[in-house]
């Protein structure tokens, strides 16, 4: 009955539209205020509505193909996964044939927050939202508040006048009708995850650089008309290839600096197309806790082990690894050393062979793993699930 009168009123219980932010630490000084996420607490009874309406809005792009195909941010059959071998499969062709190829990474500065709420109701007019569902969203953006919630303590509401809401269930596919039309008219490829975007050119003549620079050109247009601002320091140029010219980009009149290696989605992507350096950042992630582990506790049981092994450890060894999967020997070792090491620390075992370890505590090598996955990855692919 409730959510009945909400859409067909377009009005939007107060206590939807309030959230209890509480700031998680990420990286840097803890005295900038930067280097914290925003983690926001709304409406449980809110949040189902809103469940509602998104389940509504994925169903109108869906069946009007609405969401440009670049994006793989928040869609179905889609994520960093199918993005990184989308990008990684084109680099490798280029390199394979001796094409040199730029890419331009962009970051937009607090893209989420920074959304303009008239513009946004404006696009999803032009996107063919209408109606009760229209109205329902243009109040849920009106009149937002938030605090801050830190053990315990509450700071006074404040007004949220921009940004798609954090926190909520609408928000994500929200801001994907805003950025949808960042990809017109570009003439080199681009590829996004919803704010992540990376654009890249392979140069086969002075032309194609030139193609690039206009791209970024326009892409700085539609930042200034979208209010949407790219943080320059942040973005980078990588160059890859023999025989690259290195030209130089610019955004905003800023030129980009260059970059050898970069995190992209989590995978840290070199420009000589090697997995070896992130292949050495994540098993050094790994080995780290190993040794937290073996350093504060003086006995673990076997299925303490296993349990933070395969929760924490092990995700962080195969996160995206489709994208990058290790193929040179010494890479295939650092990797299953970290395995090794913590099948070692099951009581009883040590003596093993690492072979008879894995076979007493049914752990498929981390080989074997990548294997299955890049089967049913492929699968996924072949059969249209991705």
């Amino acid at each position: 009955m409730i959510f009945r009168k909400s859409l067909q009123t377009g009005d939007v219980p107060m206590s939807w539209r309030e959230a209890n932010v509480t700031p998680l630490f990420k990286k840097g000084s803890k005295t900038n205020p930067l280097n914290y996420r925003p983690v926001s607490l709304t409406s449980v009874v809110g949040k189902v509505f809103e469940t509602l309406v998104r389940d509504a809005l994925v169903k109108h792009t869906t069946e009007n193909a609405i969401i440009k195909i670049q994006q793989h941010g928040f869609m179905k059959k889609k994520s960093t996964v199918t993005n990184l071998l989308e990008y990684l499969e084109a680099l490798t062709k280029a390199r394979d044939q001796r094409i040199p190829v730029d890419v331009n990474y962009l970051d937009c500065k607090k893209a989420f927050d920074t959304v303009p709420h008239r513009r946004l109701i404006t696009k999803l007019e032009a996107l063919g939202v209408q109606g009760n569902v229209l109205r329902w969203i243009e109040n849920f953006l009106t009149n937002r508040r938030q605090r801050v919630s830190i053990r315990g303590s509450l700071s006074e509401w404040l007004p949220v006048e921009s940004g798609v809401p954090q926190g909520s269930v609408i928000g994500p596919i929200l801001f994907l009708f805003y950025v949808n039309d960042l990809v017109d008219g570009l003439e080199c490829p681009i590829l996004l995850f919803a704010d992540d975007a990376k654009i890249y050119k392979e140069l086969k003549s002075p032309e194609d650089a030139e193609a690039l620079i206009r791209d970024m050109k326009k892409i700085e247009e539609w930042s200034d008309k979208w209010l949407l601002v790219f943080n320059e320091e942040k973005c980078a140029t990588m160059h890859i290839g023999h025989n690259n010219q290195k030209v130089d980009y610019k955004l905003n009149d800023k030129t980009l600096k260059k970059t050898e290696l970069e995190k992209d989605l989590g995978v840290f992507i070199s420009h000589d197309l090697k997995p070896s350096q992130h292949v050495s950042i994540v098993a050094a992630r790994a080995n780290k806790i190993v040794g937290l582990m073996k350093k504060n506790f003086d006995y673990l049981d076997e299925e303490t082990i296993l349990s933070i092994y395969c929760s924490i450890i092990r995700p962080i060894l195969e996160y995206a690894v489709q994208s990058w999967c290790p193929f040179w020997k010494k890479d295939i070792e650092e990797l299953e050393k970290v395995q090794h090491r913590v099948t070692k620390l099951v009581p009883g075992l040590q003596d093993e062979s690492y072979e008879e370890r894995c076979s007493k505590l049914n752990l498929p090598t981390l080989e074997q793993r990548r294997l299955r996955g890049d089967l049913i990855e492929t699968y996924k692919i072949l059969n249209g699930h991705e």
